[in-house]
């Protein structure tokens, strides 16, 4: 159908269809976009946070096997 049949089918103006048209094709692929999707700077933030928690895990396992061979050497905590 015509901008001008529309118009009088709903008994809208054609110039307010053609705008609704408009904003219609500008703003589709923002409505059906996932809104959990994130973005490349929030995915090397969290790549970043992993990679620390990683080597702060690693590392208190390693604090802990020396002070355990510490306590075996010596006989005492370390100070």
């Amino acid at each position: 159908m015509t901008l001008q049949e529309l118009g009088h089918r709903y008994g809208l103006h054609p110039n307010v269809i053609s705008n609704w048209r408009k904003q219609a094709l500008t703003e589709m692929p923002n409505i059906f976009e996932r809104s959990n999707k994130k973005s490349a700077e929030d995915r090397e933030v969290e790549a970043r946070e992993e990679s620390m928690l990683k080597t702060i895990g690693q590392q208190k396992i390693e604090i802990d096997f020396l002070k355990k061979k510490y306590r075996q050497l010596y006989g005492r905590d370390p100070q």
